[in-house]
């Protein structure tokens, strides 16, 4: 998977996204629905009795959660593999501060004792690569 500037950008947003989607998927897997129909019995024949039927919810419901939540992690996990396969140190630590941890420019710079100058260098020279 070719991850792309948007995907970095998008990563703390997709963690929140998977989170809620376990919550979703755990809903889903406590569904239980129950109905009334009509229908004969084991009594005498064509004597119509209500007959309560149960079963689970939604189950495609929870196939389409599971996928989606599948795909979301399988990019947050490129993302996390694309910033440790960069070899310079500082870069890594600039893009973890920046779409890992959620920092502005100015703090990933405060925290790294760099101007915000090299830290917003660094980071275009990053996605130009």
């Amino acid at each position: 998977m070719r991850v792309t500037k948007k995907h970095f950008e998008q990563y703390r947003d997709m963690l929140a996204e998977m989170r809620d989607l376990d919550l979703q998927i755990q809903e889903a897997d406590n569904e239980f629905v129950t109905d009334v129909v009509m229908g004969s019995g084991d009594g005498p024949a064509y004597a119509y009795r209500s007959i309560k039927v149960e079963g689970v919810g939604d189950v495609q419901k929870k196939s389409r959660l599971l996928d989606r939540r599948r795909s979301l992690a399988a990019v947050c996990e490129a993302v996390e593999c694309a910033i440790g396969a960069v070899d310079d140190s500082r870069t890594r630590r600039v893009l973890a501060m920046r779409y890992v941890l959620g920092r502005t420019i100015e703090e990933s710079a405060e925290a790294l004792d760099v101007s915000t100058a090299t830290v917003d260098r660094r980071l275009k020279t990053f996605f130009m690569e």
